[in-house]
């Protein structure tokens, strides 16, 4: 289930599984339905995020990337979450964040994100962190309970 307006939230991301990197990122994220009801726009705000996110150029797949992954805990993310059968490529790779030189976040993705899935289906799996290299470094459950801070 979800609220009145589909959004979805992730509470609480905490570093990735297995990651030696020295960034703590912190945040939370909405997700809203849009659209056809199979794409989504994200609003997010993270700290502790990679400061070259904001300076250097993209180089590497998923640098800098916030994206739905398909896992349904934060040790297994797997891929990027889609409708791999309807949606020929992958629509969360030019999703990037750019942070400030403190490496706080505050942004809206307000281009429709085609993953030609519904918000409920998105429901219990992840938000992945990319930093510069690419490197997953935070990671958060999508949850039906709003978001502190924020609001959709």
């Amino acid at each position: 289930a979800t609220d009145t307006n589909g959004a979805l939230y992730v509470n609480t991301l905490s570093k990735y599984s297995g990651s030696t990197g020295a960034l703590v990122v912190a945040g939370n994220v909405v997700i809203e339905q849009v659209g056809s009801g199979i794409a989504q726009v994200l609003t997010f705000s993270l700290s502790g995020a990679d400061v070259q996110c904001g300076v250097a150029k993209l180089e590497v797949l998923n640098a800098c990337g916030i994206h739905v992954h398909e896992g349904t805990d934060c040790s297994s993310a797997g891929g990027h979450y889609y409708a791999k059968d309807l949606v020929s490529s992958d629509p969360w790779s030019p999703i990037v964040y750019f942070s400030d030189t403190s490496g706080s976040v505050a942004s809206t993705i307000s281009v429709e994100i085609g993953t030609g899935k519904p918000n409920t289906d998105m429901l219990n799996r992840t938000v992945v962190v990319h930093d510069l290299q690419g490197a997953r470094v935070a990671c958060g459950m999508i949850m039906s309970g709003q978001a502190r801070g924020l609001s959709a």
